[in-house]
């Protein structure tokens, strides 16, 4: 955290862009427990990368594993983007293209769209056909692992 805020000071002559703030929020959602602490440090991350017009596709997947549902549509609203939640939007169904240009206007091309996942949506069944669930066909894997020693190959000479 301490490195992240000298980077955000301009200490090394840099600044962060969409994938420092995205990682910040991946390292909160990974290392950090659930609960008010955690909300209250990704809230402030996210609050300060839409200030600062940062936010790409890496940062809003990382800021809905940080928050629940409710309050991740909050923190929007609270940032001055309420259109999803009076929509009646599901977190889930957040994309970059819901929000408003200001928040992702320095975001480098590459960074708005390759990060961003569909893991959020809930998963549709594949084998649905007409209403009616295929029967799935068993994977047939191959037996076995195949090991060469170096001797039997002649290679080793």
């Amino acid at each position: 955290v301490e490195t992240f805020n000298e980077l955000r000071r301009g200490q090394f002559g840099l600044s962060p862009d969409a994938v420092s703030y995205g990682n910040m929020l991946k390292c909160c959602a990974n290392l950090m427990p659930p609960g008010s602490y955690r909300t209250k440090m990704a809230s402030q991350l996210f609050t300060s990368c839409c200030n600062d017009g940062l936010v790409g596709g890496m940062c809003l997947d990382e800021i809905r594993r940080c928050l629940p549902p409710r309050e991740f549509m909050q923190l929007l609203a609270k940032c001055g983007c309420s259109k999803p939640l009076n929509q009646g939007r599901m977190a889930h169904s957040v994309q970059l293209s819901h929000l408003p240009r200001a928040f992702t206007k320095n975001v480098k091309a590459g960074d708005l769209k390759d990060r961003q996942r569909d893991s959020y949506a809930p998963k549709k069944s594949k084998n649905i056909v007409r209403g009616r669930k295929q029967k799935e066909h068993p994977v047939l894997r191959r037996p076995g692992l195949l090991i060469e020693q170096s001797w039997m190959s002649g290679k080793d000479v």
